[in-house]
C-alpha cells in the first residue's frame, strides 16, 4: 500500500497549538482525529511577498533581455562553451526586443537545477520575475543576462578585461597544452580500457565527437589524462616527455586544477565527471586537495543538480537519462581510490 506524501503546511488546529501536525494529502491528522474535528489547513502566505521588477522600464516601452549565455570561453581555445553575448552597447542604441525564453538550438545548452540549489529556493519563494512557471530550468542564462544588463559599460569593460587577464594566466600555466596526437591517444584508449570500464561516468560516443569536432573540454580532457597515468605502460609516460609517472600526474592535474579554480567549464555535468576523475591525484598525507576533496565536490554539484532525485529525470533525454543514472551511483558507490587510501591508513 503506498505510503501518504506529508504535506508542507500545518493544519490550522495544529498551527494555532503550535505542535507538529502530521496531516497528509488525504489523511487528516492525528491531533484533529482525536479531538473530533476538521482537519482544515491554513492559508499560506509563504511566497506572497510584493515581487519587484528585475529591471528598470521605461514610459510608454519595456525591455527585454537579450539572449545570453552563461560564459565566455577564452580566446585562441576552442571549447564547448558557449560564446557571451554583449550586454550593454557603446553606441548607446538600446539591444532589440527578444523573447525571455529564446529556443535553444541543437548546440544550446540547458541548464539543470536541483532542490538544493539558491536559485530555486529564491524561484520557488518570490516566484518567476518574468512571469509565467516557477520552472528554474529555463531561467538561469536570462538571470545572468538581466545582471549584465544592469551593470553598465564600464562595469561590462572590466568583466572583458578580467576575461583577457584569466585566459592569459591559464595560458602562461599551460592549462590548454596537450601532448602529442600519438600520446593522447595512447592515454585515451588507457583510460577506455581501464578507468572507463570500471568507472562508466561518461558517454564514449558523445566524447570522441566532441574530441574530432574540437569541441571538447580542456577540464574533461586532462582529468582524463590524469586517470591514464595510473593504468598506462612506462614507454607512454616517456614517449610524452615526462620523467616519471608522477611527474606526467602532476602535470596533468595542475592543468586540471587551474581550469577548475578559473571557472573556466560551464557544463555542470562536465565539471562532475571532472572532478570526479580527479580522485585519481593524491600527493601525500598532507596533501589538502586529496581524493576525498574532490569527491566531496563531485557529491555537491551532483545534489545541487538533483542526480539523486528521480523528478530530475523526467525531462532528460535517453541517453542523458542513462548518463545521470550512472554517474550518481558511481559517485554515490564512491572512488575506489579515497578508500583504498583509507584501507591502507586504516591498516
Amino acid at each position: 500500500m503506498p505510503r501518504s506524501i506529508p504535506v508542507k503546511v500545518a493544519c490550522r488546529v495544529c498551527h494555532d497549538r503550535r505542535v507538529k501536525c502530521d496531516r497528509s494529502e488525504d489523511v487528516p491528522c492525528s491531533n484533529c482525529r482525536n479531538a473530533g474535528r476538521q482537519c482544515e489547513l491554513i492559508i499560506s502566505r509563504r511566497g506572497r511577498k510584493r515581487k519587484l521588477p528585475l529591471l528598470p522600464t521605461e514610459a510608454g516601452s519595456s525591455r527585454s533581455l537579450p539572449q545570453t549565455s552563461r560564459s565566455m570561453p577564452y580566446e585562441g581555445v576552442t571549447s564547448s562553451n558557449t560564446p557571451l553575448a554583449t550586454h550593454a552597447q557603446d553606441n548607446g542604441d538600446k539591444p532589440q526586443q527578444e523573447p525571455c525564453f529564446p529556443a535553444l538550438g541543437p548546440s544550446g545548452k540547458t541548464p539543470y537545477v536541483g532542490d538544493s540549489s539558491n536559485l530555486n529556493y529564491l524561484i520557488q519563494q518570490f516566484g518567476n520575475p518574468f512571469g509565467g512557471t516557477t520552472d528554474v530550468r529555463p531561467l538561469q542564462d536570462h538571470l545572468h543576462g538581466a545582471m549584465l544588463a544592469r551593470l553598465g559599460g564600464p562595469t561590462t569593460q572590466e568583466i572583458e578585461r578580467l576575461r583577457i587577464s584569466t585566459n592569459e594566466s591559464l595560458n602562461g600555466q599551460g592549462a590548454f597544452d596537450l601532448p602529442s596526437k600519438e600520446t593522447s591517444q595512447a592515454l585515451l584508449d588507457t583510460y577506455f580500457n581501464f578507468s572507463l570500464a570500471a568507472l562508466p561516468i561518461l558517454d564514449r560516443s558523445r566524447f570522441l565527437v566532441s574530441l574530432q569536432d574540437g569541441k571538447f573540454s580542456h577540464l574533461l580532457l586532462n582529468a582524463i589524462y590524469i586517470a591514464a597515468t595510473v593504468y598506462c605502460s612506462d614507454s607512454v609516460i616517456a614517449d610524452a616527455g615526462f620523467a616519471s609517472r608522477y611527474a606526467a600526474s602532476l602535470t596533468f592535474y595542475r592543468r586540471a586544477k587551474s581550469l577548475y579554480d578559473a571557472g573556466y567549464e560551464t557544463d555542470a555535468i562536465v565539471t562532475i565527471q571532472a572532478t570526479f576523475l580527479m580522485c585519481y591525484w593524491w600527493n601525500g598525507l598532507l596533501e589538502h586537495k586529496d581524493p576525498w576533496y574532490w569527491l566531496g565536490i563531485s557529491v555537491g554539484m551532483a545534489q545541487a543538480l538533483g542526480l539523486h532525485q528521480a523528478k530530475s529525470y523526467i525531462r532528460l533525454e535517453e541517453k542523458d537519462r542513462k548518463l545521470w543514472r550512472r554517474l550518481w551511483w558511481m559517485i554515490y558507490v564512491g572512488h575506489p581510490l579515497p578508500n583504498e587510501v583509507s584501507g591502507l591508513l586504516l591498516l
